[in-house]
């Protein structure tokens, strides 16, 4: 019978093994499933071949091997699986497909296996706090290197104000050059979302838009605050 082998002198019938098959009745040499094809149980006439979301990369196999999560196979056959690419994710293992990263994010990687893998991409910030979350492109004067996870629903702290410019609370994303420049505007530290961490943005406690008003008790030399009381004004 078709899976069966002849035995020793043609007196008995052997059966092919798993991971094998015979396909002509008589035949003495069982022949091995190709790489993307399995045999699980004895005495096949036939190899089936790996289903979607399955592999083999190796002949003779009894059983097809998952792919992991963050790859995928998507076709019948498979002798391995394809990686997520940059965007996408599997969660499961066996997964047929990749998942899209909702609107506007992405991922730092290949083969990501969760959706909390999904990222604001560089250039680009988490801008409010507004439903849907969307991640928007920064204006120039501000770097912004992404990162900000999916689900996140705290600040995006990622963006940096660039040398020479400022932002104040009331809206961080619109950003002033500064008096003085670099001086009074370092640079390359979080925006200020409250008065609070103005200072943080302004150097020597100053305030306003452009960083342009003195801490109490000083005023403005063109660029610089000035002690009132060491010049004899108080």
């Amino acid at each position: 019978a078709a899976g069966t082998r002849s035995g020793a002198a043609a007196l008995s019938c052997i059966a092919s093994r798993p991971g094998f098959h015979v396909m002509v009745v008589g035949e003495d040499i069982e022949q091995p499933c190709p790489p993307g094809s399995f045999s699980e149980m004895a005495a096949q006439d036939s190899c089936g071949l790996c289903p979607p979301g399955r592999f083999v990369s190796m002949s003779a196999a009894s059983a097809c091997v998952a792919c992991e999560p963050g790859w995928f196979s998507e076709s019948a056959g498979r002798t391995e699986c394809s990686r997520c690419r940059v965007g996408r994710y599997a969660n499961d293992s066996g997964s047929t497909a990749c998942l899209v990263c909702p609107e506007s994010y992405s991922t730092a990687l290949d083969a990501s296996t969760s959706i909390l893998q999904c990222i604001c991409p560089a250039g680009t910030a988490l801008r409010s706090q507004d439903i849907p979350s969307l991640c928007k492109t920064c204006p120039r004067g501000i770097e912004c290197l992404g990162g900000h996870l999916f689900g996140n629903t705290s600040l995006d702290t990622t963006p940096r104000l660039l040398p020479a410019m400022m932002s104040l609370p009331e809206d961080p994303f619109s950003v002033y050059s500064c008096i003085g420049e670099e001086h009074v505007c370092p640079g390359r530290r979080p925006l200020a979302w409250s008065e609070a961490e103005l200072g943080t943005v302004c150097a020597d406690a100053r305030a306003g838009p452009r960083c342009h008003k003195c801490p109490a008790n000083s005023y403005r030399s063109g660029s610089d605050c000035k002690d009132c009381s060491k010049d004899g004004f108080l």
